[in-house]
């Protein structure tokens, strides 16, 4: 799940699963610049340590 607090920020997709080495562009729509948007983001797993 991608996190991004307070902000008002909306991934295309945020639900999804990830095998190793895979990887999966998404799509943030937001009024925040983007330095904001990456600051604030905050990846979360159901998997725990990484």
């Amino acid at each position: 799940m991608l996190d991004f607090g307070e902000l008002d920020a909306h991934p295309s997709d945020n639900g999804f699963d990830l095998l190793p080495g895979e990887s999966r562009r998404i799509t943030v729509t937001a009024k925040a610049d983007g330095s904001a948007l990456a600051k604030a983001l905050v990846v979360r797993t159901l998997a725990g340590g990484a």
